[in-house]
């Protein structure tokens, strides 16, 4: 994982591994799950997640996430953390990138006149995303409007539903594009 033989690695310490500030943030999960691990009186500890920076041999940095649990040893009787680890820099790269590309996307579709939308398919029509020229547009805010059926019939008159709905089905049925222009209310 990060280039060192075994033999290399015993020789050092965790913190040895560590990216400058990472410290901190192995130091509060392992305080936080031993304090668990006390409270709940059992050997075994639930296993618990951190992501921390690690040092490679051939000097790059990984995302490495550490998995563990916490167990009394029963001869010792002291405690210990088992666990193992894995990188994640390029699951890491391509959750940053997939953020960007929603914040790329919201920046545009907050530019667009009126608005955008998306609904679950007939029959609940849920409205499952809007952007936020519906607020100029129908006087709700996205909150109001996501995660209910309003846009139909509420906002959009009964005649208009009708013959939207219905070209749009025949539009899904052909597996066609469809574009619609309607009034609302």
């Amino acid at each position: 994982l990060r280039g060192f033989t075994v033999e290399e690695t015993l020789q050092g310490t965790v913190v040895d591994t560590l990216q400058p500030g990472e410290l901190s943030t192995l130091q509060d999960s392992i305080r936080g799950n031993y304090e668990k691990f006390q409270l709940s009186g059992c050997d075994v500890g639930e296993f618990f997640t951190v992501e921390l920076r690690q040092h490679c041999k051939d000097g790059r940095s990984i995302v490495v996430e550490s998995i563990g649990h916490m167990w009394r040893n029963p001869k010792t009787g002291k405690v210990e953390i088992h666990g193992s680890s894995r990188g994640i820099t390029e699951r890491k790269k391509v959750e940053e990138e997939q953020r960007e590309s929603r914040r790329e996307y919201a920046a545009l579709l907050s530019r667009l006149p009126g608005m955008a939308y998306r609904c679950k398919n007939w029959p609940s029509s849920t409205v499952v995303f809007v952007s936020s020229g519906c607020e100029e547009l129908t006087g709700l805010t996205p909150a109001e409007i996501i995660g209910t059926d309003k846009l139909y019939p509420q906002i959009v008159p009964s005649p208009y539903w009708k013959k939207f709905a219905a070209n749009l089905f025949q539009a899904l049925e052909e597996h066609k594009r469809y574009e619609g222009e309607y009034e609302i209310k």
